[in-house]
């Protein structure tokens, strides 16, 4: 692909607009980048943004089964990664006890209390014996059992080091639960709360990257408020209007095909919108905030 004429050029294509790769190409573009994301969707978010319905604005999560409503969060890396995108960011404490969680295939939904997803926030056992109840499905009579082999991972992860988390950043956290927690019961109730966090799906959540989040939460949690849009869509929309602030382009509702190589390095991003368009992105730097086990989709393994 040498120079296409049709082809639009670019210093750098993000490939996803969620968030990850929304604060990217807003950190690019504020260094005076060109940059261009790319999504399928006619919406930035993808799962951790939200739509407006009737004048509710519901979490893109819900599509995902797990569907947590109230959604509260620890704005560390969102917080700088907007300072260094030059964007700013409208938060507020969460004043809430509770978070309200959605079981949609049963059609139900409960309240589940706060302090269960602050790292230190009264009696550990307690918590996990609160998290047995609300997620697991345990029996009163084994919920301390439970209870104690939950709370005897946390401690294992929490004694884990920085430099042998990052050689955990591979391992996924559903294969290591399998091979290092005997109860499944304990095992649902863990990537349960994971979801909440959230890491989703939790199963496939990099155990490294979720022993380092837990080493780095600190302070209080918080929600969006942003002045155009609701829900968490008020974490997404500012970078949004940073990154076109800033020259850079959005791409929604073209479908990423294929990055493009020649001779081993990147070239662009081919791209399909809903009438069978086709569109060649050039630049010689893509970033993709798809799972790496997305990745054989768009290059070859």
């Amino acid at each position: 692909m040498k120079g296409s004429s049709d082809a639009r050029r670019f210093d750098a294509i993000v490939v996803g607009a969620a968030l990850g790769g929304l604060a990217s190409a807003a950190i690019l573009a504020n260094r005076g980048w060109r940059v261009a994301v790319v999504d399928a969707l006619p919406q930035v978010g993808a799962r951790v943004g939200a739509v407006e319905s009737d004048g509710y604005w519901i979490g893109w999560g819900h599509r995902d089964g797990h569907g947590i409503g109230d959604l509260a969060f620890f704005p560390v890396h969102t917080s700088v990664a907007a300072k260094q995108a030059g964007v700013e960011l409208r938060l507020r404490p969460f004043m809430g006890s509770s978070l309200r969680v959605h079981w949609l295939p049963e059609g139900r939904a409960a309240e589940l209390p706060a302090d269960t997803l602050l790292p230190e926030s009264g009696d550990p056992l307690d918590q996990m014996r609160e998290l047995c109840r609300f997620f697991g499905d345990v029996g009163e009579a084994d919920v301390d059992r439970v209870a104690r082999e939950i709370l005897d991972v946390f401690t294992r992860l929490a004694a884990i080091d920085d430099e042998e988390a990052w050689r955990l950043v591979p391992v996924r956290m559903g294969d290591w639960l399998s091979r290092n927690v005997v109860d499944p019961a304990a095992r649902r109730v863990i990537l349960q709360q994971l979801e909440c966090m959230p890491f989703t799906p939790s199963s496939e959540t990099s155990l490294g990257r979720f022993i380092l989040h837990r080493r780095h939460v600190h302070g209080e949690p918080v929600v969006p408020d942003d002045y155009e849009v609701g829900g968490m869509q008020g974490v997404i929309a500012p970078f949004a209007r940073g990154i076109t602030a800033n020259g850079g382009e959005l791409w929604l509702g073209w479908k990423p095909l294929e990055i493009l190589l020649e001779d081993d390095e990147v070239r662009g991003v081919v791209a399909l919108d809903s009438a069978s368009l086709v569109q060649v992105l050039e630049a010689p730097v893509v970033i993709t905030d798809y799972p790496g086990w997305r990745l054989p989709e768009l290059v070859p393994e």
